[in-house]
């Protein structure tokens, strides 16, 4: 029973990692820094059920204060490579050094202090890697929300949502690692309580991160180059505001299906760049909003005019992909 619990978390991270590692050749930048992620968790967890099964030693125990230092900051890397213009360069690989360093301590000293050390820095790391990948996220996210329309499959609140339940639980684990693994050792009950909650967390952690494959590298490449500048008339915001209203009102212009900053801009006559200068400092609006709220109103006018309908109709025709993003954005608007 002790190692079947003890294994839990080693082998959801051992899955999730073989498979990775059989998509890697075809996978993007961000998936393989959660292959490598997974891999530090494997072999963590894989120390922490020696452990816990009375097979350690310092070897293993210099391995799992490494993962565990390591694991975090690598998770920042994946989170970075989401929403960073340059996927990978080199000196970010720094951020391994002090888990390196008191790796080497654990194994060379092996004293209280070295412990003390690797706990203070755990504390650093997992604050660090909380809060910067919150502020990288919601970032990301504004630029998403300022290009699409419809942001299923792009928008970041899965990761942000998932990290935030991922640092709490790690402050758990942190909790744990204060009061010491020896308190779980040969009671299986009280250790399945931390296994089984790390094996959740991760088990969706990498479920997550296995679908979202968009980052702002791929935004990039479908945005294409800056437009050419408007003209003249088009810098008045009057104008772009009645050229707006005209696509809007007449043509029903948020009914395309994945509408996206670029076509509109397109239409208009002005470049992406004052468009979205304009919905933000003027209307006060997101270009995803702005086009959301309008098909919201057309479907309330679709379905006072056909309440038969279905659900699914009714999204469609109002230009949404999915009749989830139609509820979402209902609730949102309503």
């Amino acid at each position: 029973m002790l190692l079947l619990v003890s294994l839990l978390p080693f082998l959801v991270c051992l899955i999730w990692l073989i498979v990775f590692l059989l998509k890697w050749k075809v996978a993007a930048v961000q998936l393989r820094f959660l292959s490598v992620f997974a891999g530090l968790c494997t072999i963590l967890y894989g120390c922490h059920s020696l452990y816990f099964n009375n097979a350690s030693t310092l070897l293993t125990e210099s391995v799992w204060a490494f993962c565990s230092l390591a694991s975090y900051p690598f998770y920042l890397l994946y989170l970075v490579s989401i929403t960073s213009r340059k996927a990978f360069y080199w000196p970010r690989l720094l951020i391994l050094l002090p888990a390196i360093v008191i790796s080497l301590f654990r194994y060379i000293f092996d004293q209280p202090w070295v412990d003390f050390l690797r706990q203070a820095t755990f504390l650093v790391a997992l604050l660090f890697t909380c809060v910067y990948g919150l502020i990288i996220l919601f970032r990301f996210e504004r630029s998403i929300k300022d290009i699409y329309s419809d942001l299923a499959l792009r928008s970041t609140r899965p990761i942000q949502h998932l990290l935030i339940c991922f640092s709490l639980t790690s402050v758990l684990s942190a909790f744990f690692n204060i009061i010491g693994r020896h308190v779980f050792l040969h009671v299986a009950l009280l250790l399945a309580v931390p296994s089984i909650l790390f094996a959740t967390m991760l088990f969706l952690l990498f479920y997550i991160g296995n679908k979202y494959d968009f980052s702002l590298v791929k935004m990039e490449i479908e945005l294409g180059k800056p437009d050419e500048l408007p003209s003249d008339d088009l810098y008045n915001s009057d104008i772009l505001g009645g050229r707006l209203n005209v696509l809007m009102v007449d043509h029903h212009l948020y009914l395309r299906h994945d509408l996206k900053l670029t076509d509109l801009a397109k239409e208009v006559g002005t470049c992406r760049t004052y468009l979205s200068s304009y919905l933000n400092n003027n209307l006060q609006i997101s270009f995803s909003d702005y086009i959301n709220r309008q098909r919201i109103d057309y479907a309330k006018d679709l379905l006072l005019k056909h309440p038969d309908l279905s659900t699914d109709e009714v999204a469609e025709r109002s230009g949404f992909s999915s009749v989830s993003t139609y509820k979402r954005n209902l609730a949102k608007f309503s």
